[in-house]
């Protein structure tokens, strides 16, 4: 899913001529968002498995 996302992503700034910086920033932001989740998600589960 996130590599179809830089793939759109990609084409979109070809299609219509934006800089591929962007494109560069954009994917480093979705990483970021990306590995955010993933530690959240890492907490919710030690904590649900606390619980238990």
């Amino acid at each position: 899913m996130i590599e179809d996302l830089k793939k759109e992503l990609e084409d979109a700034v070809s299609k219509y001529g934006l800089s591929h910086s962007i494109v560069i920033d954009l994917s480093q932001e979705l990483d970021k968002y990306i590995v955010e989740c993933q530690k959240r998600k890492l907490v919710s589960t030690k904590l649900f498995n606390e619980r238990r």
